[in-house]
């Protein structure tokens, strides 16, 4: 859902004195903030490098807010806007959504990999069978994280079609599952690390195996993908290392002090006169 729209003459004759030349602005849907509707007004101006950007805030009749509290407290609520309704964003949930074909595709590509390291560990190569232990497993969290991922966007869609107003009482049932698949992130992870020692062994292993299988597509088809799923393993284990060692309430605590920084961050950049 695209929240954002060009304002109207009557807002930019508002708020002209904010403005600078060679900016573009635009104004977000409304959103309630005890009692009283505000809205958003982004204004990016592009340069030779990047495209800074930076907001004002204000009510129901177009009056710029002051107010640094309530600015605090309308940045949050703006943010998770972005996060939950706003699609165009890159802050926003959808862009964890995957499409039924790369979901199979991907849990496909998994059951392929278990089945081809049951093969070696029936081969007497104990490091594959902990290895597809490992991905049994992995294959099961993919899952759960998919459907939360789902469920919240879901349920966010649900809120826009019966064109409820964004307000405190939408974030918290949302975020409460958008945090449950943030931690599956770090389950997948602490499952990775078990294996992080054999996953070069059985790279190893199955690389010195294809090349007697020069001619054989199939097999080195299987090969090559438990190779990729090694070295994705890899990355996975590499991407959360400062994460492993923390308990789930250490990791929602550093997911909810980032989500705060990025809202602290917001608050710098809204224009003064």
């Amino acid at each position: 859902m695209d929240i954002y729209s060009k304002p109207s003459e009557k807002l930019l004759e508002k708020i002209k004195n904010y403005l600078e030349k060679d900016e573009t602005e635009s104004v977000s849907k409304e959103f309630l903030y005890e009692g009283k509707m505000y809205r958003q007004v982004i204004i990016t101006k592009k340069n030779v490098k990047r495209i800074n950007t930076e907001f004002l805030y204000i009510d129901e009749d177009e009056n710029v807010i002051d107010d640094i509290e309530i600015k605090k407290q309308l940045s949050r609520l703006s943010y998770y806007l972005d996060v939950f309704f706003n699609d165009k964003s890159d802050l926003n949930i959808k862009k964890a959504l995957k499409s039924e074909e790369i979901k199979n595709r991907e849990i496909k590509d998994l059951e392929d990999v278990s089945q081809s390291l049951d093969v070696l560990y029936k081969e007497n190569i104990e490091e594959a069978k902990k290895v597809r232990n490992i991905t049994n497993h992995m294959i099961e969290l993919i899952k759960k994280h998919n459907e939360k991922i789902e469920d919240v966007n879901l349920k966010a869609d649900n809120y826009i079609k019966k064109g409820e107003v964004f307000r405190d009482e939408i974030i918290t049932p949302l975020y409460n599952i958008y945090e449950e698949g943030i931690l599956l992130n770090l389950d997948k992870a602490k499952l990775l690390v078990q294996g992080k020692t054999e996953y070069d062994i059985v790279k190893k292993i199955v690389s010195k195996k294809m090349v007697f299988k020069l001619f054989n597509k199939r097999v080195r088809k299987s090969f090559t993908k438990i190779i990729y799923t090694m070295e994705y393993y890899k990355r996975l284990v590499n991407r959360y290392e400062k994460a492993l060692d923390m308990s789930m309430e250490q990791y929602k605590d550093y997911i909810k002090e980032s989500h705060e920084n990025q809202i602290e961050n917001r608050v710098k950049l809204i224009r003064n006169k």
